[in-house]
């Protein structure tokens, strides 16, 4: 397989006309769904993008590899072929085609699938973690796809709660990227899933059919709290990034508040005695859910943990909504953004109907932008959850960048599917949490005044990117977003002026030169996108924006 894969703003140009993109005929006829701005609406998850085809009688989901993964056509030729020959409920069939789509004359892989009708464990969780009876059947259900996962001798690899869907009450399993199956024995594993959800020694070595048994416990036991004490959700609930449970939890195990709560209730306390053990073993010492949950006590050997663990509780890599240029270059990554939700927008679109806009900052300035069109708000107003509300409160936002531009320029927006990707956190954990950030990615910082004022090196490409730009901003805290007690401060203008955008000096070459400067200058700051997603971003940018 190729590894220069397309970014997803390719995939996004590429598939507002399926019958051309697509390589195989069956599908050549569908439509895929867009949002309101009649772009593909797109969904990630590990390795891929994905996109919901529609014709008349059918949906399916394509999925649009945006991360190189070893071996892949061979691990899902395996996994297919282990799908056909054991046809379970809890399983959907996958088509892996090596050349599914044509992007810039080049062919790359896709999957096909059944698109799931239903909800993520996590939605169903937020919808339903009032109600003890409904909670309780799930969880029958998923002990009874964990055993025959047993059986099977299979492990799904990243069992959380955005890869179990909920369906007329059923489990369906999704997103088998890392899915392990005899067929694969010897190899490494190919993600390390949710953090949330996993063993915290979990490296890429074990990759086995006992992988999923420590996520078995943690989705046990945090269901089994909710149905006994339905309050445990609204006190520990970790959103979109998890159901109670985080990974310091696993980390500090005898000093964890919700272990200790958890351990009050009777039908659990030996349960969680014995997850408290499991989180100081290795993986291949963990006994089966059915075994743990047996009257036969479990010794465990204890063992050293590795030399560097990350303290990060976060699923998935975490930033902070004020660097924008950094979050461009993160088009198409699933992430987890942490800001002030300086102002928020509601309007109705074309369709005439109503949307809301969360603005991290002055949006003719290329601020963060969460999106909430109309079929999620429906989901808000269910909840008496009112959008608007987030004006002004520190936020943590989890799902897909992807980038959106205007006559103001090129923001990088995350569209919002369920009000579970937005958690509200006070100002103090805000910054304690990109303070973790800035420890476990070894960033360079001066820390001045006990952290009251942290700097750090903007690289050249940032400070060029503000310049075309012209970002001015309210005095930053020490992590780079604003401080809720001071304003954004917009510089006035004499009347009659208008606001100047860098599109209306182009005719100005030194704008061709800075811009010329800041490519070659260009350095990403996550290693791991590659060099076509690069180029892809500062051709969306350079030639379809600016114009030049």
């Amino acid at each position: 397989m190729n590894s220069m894969l397309p970014a997803q703003t390719e995939y996004q140009t590429a598939l507002q006309n399926p019958h051309i993109c697509l390589q195989d005929l069956k599908y050549k006829t569908y439509k895929v769904e867009t949002d309101q701005m009649g772009f593909p609406k797109v969904r990630s998850g590990g390795f891929a993008l994905t996109y919901k085809l529609i014709n008349q009688s059918d949906q399916v989901a394509v999925r649009c590899f945006h991360k190189y993964s070893p071996n892949l056509e061979n691990r899902y030729k395996a996994i297919n072929k282990f799908l056909n020959e054991n046809r379970k409920s809890f399983f959907v069939p996958v088509i892996y085609d090596p050349a599914g789509i044509r992007i810039n004359s080049q062919l790359f892989p896709v999957t096909y699938m059944e698109w799931i009708k239903g909800e993520t464990l996590s939605q169903f969780v937020l919808n339903n973690h009032t109600n003890p009876v409904l909670i309780n059947k799930i969880l029958k259900e998923l002990i009874s796809v964990i055993k025959e996962l047993e059986l099977l001798k299979v492990a799904h690899g990243d069992l959380s709660n955005l890869n179990i869907m909920v369906r007329n009450e059923q489990i369906i399993l999704i997103d088998y990227d890392g899915m392990f199956v005899p067929e694969l024995s010897g190899q490494k594993s190919a993600e390390l899933g949710n953090p949330n959800f996993q063993h915290p020694y979990r490296t890429d070595r074990n990759f086995d059919q006992k992988l999923d048994r420590f996520s078995e416990f943690v989705l046990y036991l945090a269901l089994s709290g909710i149905v006994n004490n339905p309050r445990l959700y609204g006190e520990f609930g970790a959103g979109c990034e998890g159901l109670l449970f985080r990974k310091s939890d696993f980390l500090n195990p005898e000093t964890s508040l919700l272990l200790r709560k958890l351990e009050k209730i009777g039908e659990l306390s030996n349960v969680v005695r014995l997850f408290r053990s499991i989180c100081h073993t290795n993986l291949e010492s963990i006994p089966s859910l059915e075994a743990g949950l047996g009257k036969t006590s479990v010794i465990l050997p204890s063992v050293e943990p590795p030399t560097a663990l990350s303290s990060t509780d976060h699923s998935y890599r975490v930033y902070s909504t004020e660097n924008c240029g950094q979050l461009i270059e993160l088009d198409g990554e699933f992430v987890t953004l942490i800001g002030l939700c300086e102002a928020t927008h509601s309007s109705t679109s074309k369709r005439n109907e109503p949307y809301v806009f969360l603005n991290f900052g002055d949006f003719r300035r290329q601020c963060f932008t969460a999106t909430i069109w109309y079929d999620s708000l429906k989901q808000f107003d269910k909840l008496s959850i009112d959008p608007k509300k987030y004006r002004e409160k520190y936020l943590s936002i989890t799902g897909t960048i992807s980038l959106f531009s205007n006559s103001y320029g090129i923001r990088p927006q995350i569209n919002i599917e369920s009000p579970d990707q937005i958690e509200v956190i006070d100002e103090k954990i805000a910054h304690e949490r990109l303070s973790t950030l800035v420890k476990d990615r070894k960033v360079m910082v001066t820390v001045k005044n006990h952290a009251d004022s942290v700097t750090s090196k903007m690289s050249k490409s940032e400070e060029i990117l503000n310049k075309l730009y012209g970002n001015s901003g309210s005095p930053k805290s020490s992590y780079g977003i604003p401080n809720l007690q001071t304003k954004r401060q917009v510089q006035t203008q004499s009347p009659g002026t208008t606001l100047k955008h860098p599109r209306d000096n182009k005719s100005d070459p030194s704008v061709g030169t800075k811009i010329s400067e800041l490519y070659q200058n260009y350095r990403p700051v996550d290693k791991k996108i590659n060099q076509s997603k690069k180029e892809s971003v500062f051709r969306r940018i350079f030639k379809k924006f600016f114009k030049l």
